[in-house]
């Protein structure tokens, strides 16, 4: 079986137990390209692919909610590396955007999806014919209304900056020439993110929770709270190592 369709399946079929039960039908519509293939044996989805070459007039992602999507992460990203510049004006933003990290990116993501409104989606929806229409002035919102744009920029230099890899190729077929150079490329590689993390000391742990504790006290007190909760976790960590050792020195 194609990895792609196994793995395809496999997601697919995560949910389908808990659908089941909540007696629910599900239609998932999905662009025609060959990194979506079909998947059989799924009894509460129903999957339809579009037409081919009609993926930027059908399909509701594209009619706003990738770009909206793609505008809340770009701004979280300007806004870290604005900080970045602030704190260290020798650097150079392309610097600092090489220090981001794929677990950063995944952390972006996740924050910019939660800003995703659900009226920005019916919006979408409606514009691809597949609701009814919305309010006039909904269906006048440009696609960045609720990102916070850094006021330094114009909503073109804005778009520009979000648009930038709209051209880089998602998916393709690799013959076994490319798969090879692929991989003789990368072998020998390294990756820091590859080289596991020296674990932070007890100290080093409630120097930066007294950091955070510091930084809550003066912008947002109503969250005290957390920092509390990190130092009983410290505190428990700390008291089980520390029993730990001394049962091996009595033994």
């Amino acid at each position: 079986m194609d990895d792609r369709l196994f793995v395809q399946r496999v997601a697919l079929r995560g949910g389908q137990k808990k659908l089941k039960i909540q007696d629910r039908r599900i239609l998932l519509l999905v662009d025609n390209c060959t990194a979506h293939p079909a998947v059989d044996d799924l009894p509460v989805i129903t999957l339809k692919f579009l037409p081919l070459n009609t993926t930027s007039l059908l399909q509701p992602m594209d009619r706003g909610v990738i770009k909206n999507f793609k505008g809340h992460y770009r701004s979280r990203l300007n806004d870290r590396i604005i900080a970045s510049l602030d704190a260290n004006p020798d650097e150079k933003a392309i610097d600092i955007s090489k220090k981001i990290t794929l677990l950063n990116a995944l952390y972006l993501a996740r924050d910019a999806w939660k800003e995703l409104k659900p009226s920005t989606i019916v919006n979408c929806y409606s514009k691809a014919g597949l609701l009814a229409c919305v309010t006039e002035e909904e269906a006048d919102m440009d696609d960045f209304h609720d990102v916070a744009i850094n006021s330094a920029l114009s909503l073109e230099e804005f778009e520009a900056m979000v648009e930038q890899d709209s051209g880089l190729e998602t998916n393709g077929e690799m013959s076994n020439t490319d798969l090879l150079r692929e991989v003789n490329s990368t072998s020998l590689a390294v990756d820091e993110e590859d080289i596991a993390a020296v674990p932070l000391s007890i100290e080093q742990k409630m120097e930066m929770l007294n950091c955070m504790r510091q930084f809550i006290e003066e912008s947002m007190e109503s969250a005290m709270p957390t920092p509390r909760a990190f130092e009983k976790t410290i505190f428990s960590k700390a008291t089980k190592t520390r029993q730990t050792t001394l049962d091996s020195f009595f033994k």
